[in-house]
């Protein structure tokens, strides 16, 4: 079958496509900025972020085919000006709703859409499955999230749908882990703050990609899904474990007493985002039938080549 993918170029866009690929899978990537590699099943489509001109060719029309949008602007890049955040927002909302009207007038038999987890903002250590409330706290990215899965929606009516919210997705390649590792292999200390546990509900790329692929192949999968761990993890465990996969067993972690109100204060509304704490569960790919490879946090991060 062919993929069209949106955000083909970030961390678990080309991973995915690896995957697709090796599963015999067409892919076409729409793109902002063509690179051309030269691989078997893969084709590359551009659609300029000044042009609302979305490129219809992209689109096959004497094949099946289905659709999965990762766009979506990083959100963890300071500071948060006026203008960065209007890009968060457009980029996965706008063209989430651009990408859903072009593909109209010739419906994909699926349609994948990345959504996350702070569309269930900061809920402290209590446990969220895909049907818990989402108590709105006027919070930037639980509203983008929000209104992302609205546009995604609206292609209910007309192709199969299911959108994933992430969790923290675990790569030594880039993002979260990435970072952290850098400064552990450097033997910098790590901070644990000491407010109210705060949870991390995380997927390694390996699962996620997988999870992704096995939504693609089941036509019984539709709605909303956790994209998760089935164990999420205390920040403190996090660092503990991170520090023995590079035998810094020794370096002790600094706790630092402050009230997450004045974290919050002090880093503006980007860390209050940020710091938002979910102990998120999968609860319907579980039930479904999804098996995770790297469901505990050790295997994870012994993953080295992910």
């Amino acid at each position: 079958m062919i993929v069209v993918i949106t955000g083909g170029t970030g961390l678990v866009g080309q991973a995915l496509i690896k995957k697709l690929i090796q599963a015999k899978h067409t892919v076409y990537n729409i793109t902002r900025k063509l690179r051309n590699p030269k691989l078997a099943g893969y084709r590359e489509f551009l659609w300029p972020e000044c042009s609302d001109k979305f490129p219809m060719e992209a689109f096959p029309t004497k094949e099946s085919y289905g659709v999965i949008n990762l766009a979506g602007e990083p959100v963890s890049i300071w500071p948060w000006t006026k203008k960065r955040k209007e890009k968060i927002y457009s980029s996965r909302v706008n063209r989430s709703q651009q990408l859903v009207s072009a593909f109209k007038e010739n419906p994909p038999q699926f349609f994948i859409s990345a959504s996350a987890i702070g569309i269930y903002g900061d809920q402290g250590d209590q446990t969220i499955t895909e049907e818990s409330d989402k108590p709105g706290q006027n919070l930037f990215l639980q509203k983008v999230c929000l209104d992302w899965e609205e546009s995604a929606l609206r292609a209910t009516s007309i192709s199969r749908t299911v959108i994933f919210r992430f969790g923290i997705v675990l790569s030594y390649k880039k993002g979260f882990l990435y970072e952290q590792s850098k400064w552990i292999k450097k033997g910098c200390l790590p901070f644990v703050f000491s407010f109210k546990e705060h949870w991390l509900s995380w997927i390694s790329i390996e699962d996620l990609t997988s999870l992704i692929l096995w939504a693609v192949q089941n036509e019984n999968t539709r709605g909303v899904y956790n994209a998760v761990s089935s164990q999420p993890v205390s920040l403190r465990r996090f660092y503990f474990v991170l520090k023995k996969q590079y035998k810094s067993a020794w370096l002790p972690l600094i706790q630092i007493p402050a009230p997450l109100f004045l974290l919050k204060r002090a880093g503006g509304e980007m860390f209050q985002n940020l710091l938002m704490s979910s102990r998120v569960l999968p609860a319907k790919a579980l039930s479904e039938g999804f098996v995770f490879k790297q469901k505990d946090l050790e295997t994870a991060l012994k993953q080295k080549n992910c």
